[in-house]
């Protein structure tokens, strides 16, 4: 009884480690970045892929805040700010479908990481400390601005705003200036 009990095992481990894949298959079509003993080091670059749509822009949320205390959503401008608007414009916001006049409209560009310095505001995602977002929370969850307090840990695609770490791809920079 022995005998069959053990050359059964051994069959089956036999075909198990024999019907399992090579390290050669399982990374065939894997890009080697590099290893330990290169002297050069390999930056690795964030793909998103993500961003607004064509005639989107960051619009404050909230009458009577100031500029840097506000809420943004992503909109699309139905009457551009005037001296006849008293300097407002009205947006259709993405995420609610609501029409409202906005106080402030912030066009905006994705952050890079040579853009970014110790002290500046930049917007950031409600969720920029997670690794991932969808397209459609990129677009309709709500922006807000803060300040950068550290940048030590940009090599890993990372910075501090208002103390708390954010993924620099989350991050947008006013193309106008807020200061």
């Amino acid at each position: 009884m022995r005998k069959v009990f053990f050359t059964v095992t051994a069959l089956a481990l036999l075909f198990i480690f024999s019907s399992c894949e090579t390290m050669d298959t399982v990374l065939k079509g894997a890009e080697i970045v590099g290893d330990v003993t290169d002297k050069a080091p390999v930056k690795a670059t964030p793909v998103t892929g993500l961003d607004f749509k064509k005639g989107e822009v960051l619009c404050s949320y909230y009458e009577g805040r100031p500029l840097a205390d506000n809420t943004y959503y992503t909109a699309k401008i139905l009457t551009p700010s005037s001296a006849a608007t008293k300097n407002q414009a009205e947006v259709l916001f993405v995420g609610t479908g609501k029409k409202a006049w906005s106080q402030f409209v912030v066009p905006s560009h994705k952050a890079s990481e040579k853009d970014l310095k110790l002290g500046m505001l930049v917007l950031f995602h409600v969720w920029a400390n997670s690794d991932k977002i969808s397209a459609d929370n990129y677009r309709k969850q709500y922006w807000e601005f803060g300040r950068i307090s550290s940048t030590d840990e940009l090599f890993k695609g990372k910075v501090e705003v208002n103390g708390k770490s954010k993924f620099v791809k989350w991050l947008r920079i006013s193309d106008q200036p807020v200061e």
